[in-house]
C-alpha cells in the first residue's frame, strides 16, 4: 500500500497541499478514463499536443482527488485535493511503479526487440497463465507510460509478470529508452 504522503520522497517531489492521507490504489493518465475514486492518482502530463493540467478541473468536479503535476495549480480551487509538485509527471510515474514493483520478488520477463514482441508476450501469457496468475502489458503498452501502468497491475496475487520493455521514442528499433527509470524485469 502507498500512500500520498510517500509520494514527495518516491517520485522526487513537493507537497503543494494534503488534504488528508489517502491510499493510491489507482493511476491515471487519460481524463477520459475517469476512475472514479478519491484513491485514484491522476498525472498531468504535458506532451506536445496535450497538457493533463487543463482537465484537472474536469476530473477534481467528477471526485478524483490526488493529482501530480508538473507546475503549480491554484490550490485555493482545489481545497480536498492532495497536489505533489514534480519535475516531470511522465518520470514520477515511472518512479512510483519502479516503488510499487519493490514489494514483491515475483519474476518479471522483459521482452524487447524490433519485431515480434506482441506475441511473445501473449505466447508466454498462454504457456504460463494455466499454472500462474500473470500479469501482462495490455495490448502494445510498451512506452514510457504504458509499462508503469502495466506493472502497477502486480498485486499479491500475481505469480508472474511478462512486460514489453519501451522503445526508443526517437527511434522505435527495439532500443530501450535511456529516458526510462523503472527497470521492473528480472528476466
Amino acid at each position: 500500500m502507498i500512500l500520498f504522503s510517500s509520494l514527495a520522497s518516491i517520485c522526487n517531489g513537493k507537497i503543494l497541499q494534503q488534504n488528508r492521507e489517502r491510499e493510491i490504489r489507482d493511476l491515471l493518465i487519460d481524463s477520459r478514463k475517469k476512475l472514479l475514486s478519491d484513491q485514484t492518482l491522476f498525472f498531468a502530463i504535458s506532451g506536445e499536443r496535450h497538457d493533463g493540467h487543463q482537465f484537472i478541473p474536469d476530473l477534481y468536479a467528477a471526485g478524483i482527488r490526488q493529482f501530480v503535476v508538473e507546475r503549480s495549480v491554484s490550490i485555493d480551487q482545489y481545497p480536498e485535493a492532495n497536489i505533489l509538485l514534480v519535475d516531470s509527471s511522465c518520470i514520477a510515474l515511472q518512479a512510483l511503479a519502479e516503488a510499487h514493483r519493490k514489494n514483491f520478488s515475483l519474476p518479471v520477463i522483459g521482452i524487447t526487440g524490433s519485431n515480434g514482441k506482441t506475441i511473445i508476450k501473449e505466447w508466454i501469457f498462454q504457456l504460463l497463465s494455466p499454472d500462474y496468475k500473470i500479469v501482462k502489458n495490455p495490448g502494445s503498452y510498451n512506452s514510457q507510460v504504458g509499462v508503469p501502468l502495466s506493472i502497477w497491475q502486480i498485486q499479491k496475487s500475481s505469480s508472474a509478470g511478462s512486460f514489453l520493455k519501451p522503445a526508443s521514442p526517437s527511434r522505435r528499433n527495439g532500443t530501450i529508452s535511456k529516458n526510462y527509470q523503472a527497470n521492473p524485469w528480472n528476466i
